[in-house]
């Protein structure tokens, strides 16, 4: 199979962020919230 944990997988998952681990090891979910403008 593929490993459910990693950063393609969670993407596939989770179609409203964007999910990327941090140089720390914790997996950062982005959505449209955490940004001002839609252009960004």
């Amino acid at each position: 199979m593929f490993d459910t944990k990693s950063d393609f997988a969670l993407n596939k998952l989770d179609r409203e962020a964007i999910i990327c681990k941090s140089v720390t090891g914790v997996h950062i979910r982005l959505t449209r919230e955490d940004f001002a403008a839609v252009h960004e």
